[in-house]
């Protein structure tokens, strides 16, 4: 007979005294209910007399020679404590409650009285162990056994349809032993052994699990360089690994941490936002400077052909990044490419040795490029070469000596055109500007040279790593060079740097700014065909840009000291320029309008090269302000002021003034300073330049420039000194202070 049918059964007749006995080692002591002995609170629950007599009655004895030999067996087991003793004295009470409970349901039963809830619940346990303690199991399922023997399968089931529940759960046809569960889990709230088993394998069953995923989706779960996915690995200690058909993600580890990693997924596939964002400038993104755009936004970047990109990012704020990130590199690209390039060659005997130019020919060949700071962010970096001259390290001069040349101020070297067409400076200035002492504009006019680099870049293809390897192998004559830097998809970017004289030069008093440019843009112009057009005039034409600069002086920028360098590192001193201090307050803009006119010169017998901007310049009064641009300087001047605004501002990215569309080019805090280098035995006169540490706020870029000026170019001496101070600071090289001194090799040839 089945264990079932003999709980059923167990009630069928009255339990006498003998039965009593010897039926109450099979009782679950440990884990029936808890029962008050008072009698008198029985009887008011509405027990008949009859029932609560048989209460009253003492509980059965047990004979105490049957116990002698366990109770030995337990105290030479277990050393008696006062937890054993509470918990022994527990379960002796719980013993009698079950007994007086048992005897109660009997009489009932022999008396032909139905049971109701209120005798179900005294069944009912006032607490339970842990539900991942062991002891909770026996517990469980003593109590489910219990009252599968105290009461029929049809009355657990009208008490399942008493309380209420789900239909479901008191359907006929239905083991016994699923309805007592079901009062125990589901009316109790006793945890479900079987969620209970579930979660232990979820805890400790080791599986695997694949979650399918779109390019931009792997994108954005990578995080930069792939911190977050290593970050979601180690929290929940978990495998991940990557599947490339169908582009998928194969995560080992256990259930329970799979189920959480599902679910924070999930979470954040919902916040992510993505929209196809119309350039203003109607021309693509690069296809090198997708990837780098990208991991500057946090925003996956598709191009979708006529002016137009996807962006997928995380959050709105990342969007709208991407969008301005985007544009302005798109404008900056566009820019460089009309810009033309003149390339400046100094005398035949300049190499300042005893050799001679025939026995040692002047070649050129391209050189990597490895830049102490990280390269613009708007052009590509997996291989950036500069035009050197071979052979320098044989020679004591570090390229041109310009005490022989006479440099550019002399005029002995050649400056000419791609197409090795000469070209004069002053040409060019008089076109620029026509000499006229009555115009009034001639005070407004000004020339400008920033030093730097002309690198070499080639468009990457997909996947291809960085290389030291250039496009143009070996040795040639510049003009193989310059040919095939004309007829080859190269493209020259312009890189601002420092000068060795200023290297190791502590900074003067410096001032912090905030800086907008704005430059102009007409969208059915295409970059191309701009260049194709300065290609293809006659007469050398340098193209114009028109840009407005709006400056923000920041006073009291001594709030951070010099001396913090050797506390934090020098890009984090730079991040801090625009957080908010308390003696900051940010004074009165002042902004300029200027039509400039950029021409780059390569000079590859120099360490370093320059770019030349012929500006014309006039300042814009506070009432032609645009409107964006007020409201911008409202909410600055709000954060730099208020500690409880967390967000800074975004400076607006399209303007309109005086009848023409401009787009931002660059957002900065500038720390400026003004350097003097005193004359010396080549120089008679000191060379004052501008430095500049320029931290973009958008892609949080920095970069170092140094410029000098030429207030009066129309004035013939000015002009001269000028050209002067432009070769200072092209012409000295960086050297450590490691370097070998090669002067006495140069000697040593000099005695054959």
């Amino acid at each position: 007979m089945s264990q079932h049918a003999l709980r059923h059964g167990r009630l069928a007749y009255i339990i006498c005294s003998s039965c009593i006995r010897s039926g109450s080692h099979r009782f679950y002591s440990a884990q029936v209910a808890l029962l008050s002995s008072d009698v008198a609170e029985l009887s008011q629950s509405g027990l008949s007399n009859s029932a609560a007599e048989a209460l009253r009655q003492p509980p059965p004895t047990v004979n105490p020679q049957i116990n002698k030999e366990k109770g030995r067996r337990r105290r030479n087991n277990a050393v008696p404590t006062a937890d054993n003793l509470d918990v022994k004295e527990s379960s002796t009470k719980q013993s009698n409650a079950f007994v007086k409970t048992e005897m109660y349901l009997s009489k009932l039963h022999a008396e032909g009285v139905k049971p109701t809830i209120a005798d179900l619940e005294r069944l009912r346990p006032r607490r339970h162990s842990p539900p991942t303690s062991r002891k909770f199991v026996e517990e469980h399922n003593a109590l489910v056994d219990t009252l599968c023997r105290a009461f029929s399968k049809e009355q657990l089931r009208e008490f399942l349809e008493l309380y209420g529940t789900d239909p479901a759960l008191y359907r006929p046809k239905r083991r016994k032993m699923y309805y007592a569960e079901a009062i125990v889990e589901k009316q109790w709230g006793w945890p479900s052994l079987k969620e209970l088993e579930k979660m232990k394998r979820d805890k400790t069953e080791i599986t695997h699990r694949v979650f399918n995923v779109s390019r931009s989706e792997l994108f954005l779960f990578l995080g930069q360089d792939g911190s977050q996915m290593l970050h979601l690995s180690r929290k929940y200690n978990i495998h991940i690994q990557l599947l490339p058909k169908p582009l998928s993600l194969r995560v080992e580890g256990v259930k329970e941490n799979l189920d959480k990693l599902a679910e924070q997924l999930s979470n954040m596939r919902k916040e992510f936002v993505s929209e196809i964002f119309t350039l203003p400038t109607k021309n693509p993104v690069p296809e090198e400077l997708v990837q780098r755009i990208s991991r500057l936004a946090e925003a996956f970047l598709e191009n979708q052909g006529d002016g137009r990109v996807r962006i997928t990012a995380k959050d709105s704020n990342g969007l709208e990044i991407a969008k301005r990130l985007v544009s302005r590199a798109v404008q900056e690209v566009n820019s460089s490419l009309m810009i033309p390039h003149v390339s400046y060659q100094p005398p035949a005997m300049s190499i300042g040795s005893s050799f001679s130019p025939i026995s040692f020919p002047q070649a050129y060949s391209l050189y990597p490029f490895l830049s102490p700071r990280s390269l613009p962010w708007t052009m590509n970096t997996t291989g950036a070469f500069r035009i050197r001259r071979v052979g320098e390290w044989l020679v004591n001069s570090q390229g041109e000596d310009v005490e022989r040349t006479g440099g550019l101020a002399g005029g002995q070297g050649r400056i000419f055109t791609s197409d090795m067409k000469p070209l004069q400076l002053q040409s060019v200035l008089q076109d620029i500007f026509p000499h006229d002492n009555n115009d009034p504009l001639s005070k407004r006019r000004y020339v400008k040279a920033s030093l730097g680099h002309m690198l070499v870049t080639t468009p990457s293809t997909k996947g291809q790593q960085s290389n030291l390897v250039p496009p143009l192998k070996g040795y040639h004559s510049y003009s193989k060079v310059l040919n095939w830097m004309e007829t080859s998809d190269v493209r020259t970017s312009f890189v601002p740097s420092l000068p060795s004289p200023l290297v190791n030069v502590s900074p003067s008093a410096q001032t912090l700014l905030h800086r907008l440019v704005y430059q102009s843009y007409t969208p059915s112009d295409s970059s191309e065909g701009l260049r194709e057009q300065v290609k293809s005039d006659d007469q050398f034409k340098l193209p114009s840009f028109r840009t407005i600069t709006f400056e923000f002086e920041l006073a009291g920028s001594d709030a951070i000291p010099e001396g913090s360098e050797g506390v934090v590192s020098e890009a984090e001193r730079e991040k801090r320029m625009m957080q908010r201090v308390p003696s900051i307050v940010v004074l009165k803009p002042r902004g300029f309008s200027a039509t400039e006119h950029v021409l780059n010169v390569m000079m590859p017998d120099r360490p370093m090269d320059m770019r030349l901007s012929f500006c014309e310049r006039s300042e814009i009064d506070p009432t032609e302000i645009p409107k964006e641009l007020q409201q911008y300087l409202a909410a600055l001047r709000h954060f730099v002021e208020d500690r409880d605004v967390n967000t800074q501002p975004l400076a607006p990215l399209l303007l309109k003034h005086d009848g023409s569309d401009y787009i931002l080019s660059s957002v900065a805090s500038v720390r400026q300073s003004t350097e003097r280098l005193p004359s010396n035995e080549i120089f008679d006169s000191p060379t004052i330049a501008t430095a500049e540490s320029v931290l973009d706020i958008e892609s949080n870029q920095k970069t170092t420039q140094c410029e000098v000026i030429c207030t009066d170019p129309l004035s013939q001496d000015n002009w001269q000194k000028f050209l002067r101070d432009c070769d200072r600071l092209t012409t000295v090289s960086y050297r450590p202070a490691s370097t070998i001194d090669l002067s006495s090799i140069d000697d040593e040839f000099g005695r054959f």
